[in-house]
């Protein structure tokens, strides 16, 4: 006769609890505050009373993002009664990156920390920071080193990020509202040899389009002017014109322009 195995009732429904509370363990997320205390850890209460730096913040300016990486030097003092050691330097960003000497530093003795920012591809405002630990501060940190400054693009036409083959132009849309008849486009030539002359077409009988200068050259900038004569326009609302002069596919020449 075959033997029959009863499974009890509550150990079928904790074989559907558990793994489900062990995904909802596994899969949670830690709190802002854990992150925050993860990433601006709060400084042992005695640190003071360990290390001394010169200074702990440095503005370094304004560099290039093709520049060479930038070293900052942090220098200390041992102003506890007994050795320490630098155990660890954490950073939380790649472009930053700390040296300093592994063996203890003597009562009185001074000591650097060196803190690395490396810019490339890093346009924008600099604001990182290090935190430095010793053999007397357990698992907080004695000293947030931080370095400021701002990186800037290594495209000197950035403020022009719309692309027709050389030329280059603030935006692609112009919008007339408020019985307003003229707008520019700043612009500008950033071939190396070649002067541009800018024409329009599909241009409406209301519409006109010109240059300041009438001819770019290599590396000049200028406006393209665009003007409508209101009077005539009557119920248009939106029209396209096409680049003449500049390289490029129709849909990469287009300037649309809005009447409100």
């Amino acid at each position: 006769m075959k033997r029959v195995f009863v499974v009890p009732v509550f150990l079928l429904a904790a074989a559907f609890v558990l793994p489900a509370a062990v995904c909802a363990q596994v899969t949670k997320r830690p709190s802002r505050a854990a992150m925050d205390s993860l990433l601006n850890p709060t400084l042992a209460p005695n640190a003071a009373k360990i290390v001394r730096f010169d200074k702990i913040k440095e503005n370094i300016g304004l560099i290039n993002e093709s520049d060479s990486a930038r070293t900052v030097l942090f220098a200390f003092r041992n102003v506890s009664d007994k050795p320490i050691s630098i155990t660890r330097v954490t950073t939380h960003c790649g472009c930053t990156a700390a040296a300093y000497e592994k063996g203890p530093v003597a009562p009185g003795a001074s000591s650097v920390i060196a803190v690395r920012y490396n810019p490339k591809g890093r346009a924008g405002t600099i604001d990182t920071n290090a935190f430095v630990y010793t053999s007397c501060s357990g698992n907080k940190p004695v000293a947030k080193l931080t370095i400021l400054g701002v990186v800037v693009d290594n495209d000197e036409w950035s403020h022009l990020p719309c692309v027709m083959g050389a030329l280059r132009l603030k935006r692609t849309t112009v919008s007339f509202a408020g019985g307003r008849t003229i707008a520019r486009i700043p612009c500008a030539n950033t071939g190396c040899c070649k002067p541009l002359e800018l024409k329009a077409r599909l241009l409406p009988s209301y519409a006109s389009f010109s240059t300041e200068p009438q001819v770019l050259q290599p590396g000049e900038e200028g406006d393209i002017v665009i003007s409508i004569d209101g009077t005539t326009a009557g119920t248009a609302k939106r029209f396209s014109l096409l680049i003449d002069g500049v390289e490029g596919d129709i849909s990469s020449r287009t300037i649309k322009v809005i009447i409100e």
